[in-house]
């Protein structure tokens, strides 16, 4: 009897072991796959048997590059994983971000905006609340991907967001590097620099990307989490037990 009892609780181990999804982990800009380390031996530790894919590509100073190259290439990596395992997947993604000193941070428009600065990833991104038309009419990567400006692609970029299981946004306002701290959650200034809230912005009351869609469907987690310095969330292991682990059940 105690035979097959050792044998039933071995077979629960490795059946609970493998109900895990896999996990890929992507790196922010500037930094690399061993940024991630930390969260990719936890994960392993806390959840045995989870797949655990730390994307290694465009790593350091590459990850300056055109930011729908780097896109390009992450999507045909995710979707080889994702063929691997048509169960699902968990995307775990760090926010890019770079410092800036205020006075950098105010000219940075003169070379972002411009066919040159739109050849690097931070370029593709740049949004300057004081300089939106320059964004409308230079960017040519965050407006499109949040349908600020209507594309080819803009109900292919809504398809993919509204089909999600679950999307949680992590963020909090002891960041002190990611400005406005609520731009974690899709949140940004106005012209007088004041912060206006996601579900307060066109993205979200247009519903362009899907978010509203999420949020009724019960689909979108906005986590806000004080005194958390933006190189802890990935690092820190009690934050990620806290904000992180609890999702990837």
């Amino acid at each position: 009897m105690r035979r097959y009892l050792c044998i039933l609780v071995l077979i629960a181990s490795i059946v609970h072991s493998f109900s895990y999804k896999p996990v890929v982990l992507l790196h922010g800009i500037l930094s690399g796959a061993d940024s991630m380390s930390v969260l990719k031996e936890l994960i392993e530790e806390l959840h045995p048997g989870t797949m655990v894919y730390n994307c290694d590509k465009f790593s350091g100073w590459n990850s300056l590059e055109n930011a729908w190259r780097q896109v390009e290439q992450i999507r045909d990596y995710i979707d080889e994983i994702g063929k691997a395992h048509p169960e699902g997947i968990i995307f775990l993604a760090s926010f890019l971000h770079l410092i800036f000193p205020d006075l950098a941070a105010k000219t940075a428009f003169e070379l972002f905006y411009s066919r040159v600065g739109q050849h690097t990833s931070v370029g593709g991104y740049w949004n300057d609340p004081f300089k939106q038309s320059l964004y409308m009419k230079y960017s040519e990567f965050l407006p499109v991907i949040n349908n600020e400006k209507i594309s080819t692609n803009s109900t292919d970029f809504k398809k993919a967001l509204v089909r999600l299981e679950k999307m949680v946004m992590v963020g909090g306002p002891n960041d002190d590097v990611i400005t406005p701290w609520e731009s974690s959650h899709f949140g940004y200034f106005n012209e007088d620099l004041d912060v206006v809230e996601f579900n307060k912005r066109k993205i979200f009351t247009a519903d362009l990307i899907g978010l509203k869609t999420l949020l009724d469907a019960d689909k979108l987690k906005i986590i806000v989490k004080p005194r958390v310095h933006h190189l802890s969330w990935h690092r820190q292991k009690d934050v990620i037990k806290e904000v992180i682990m609890p999702y990837l059940d």
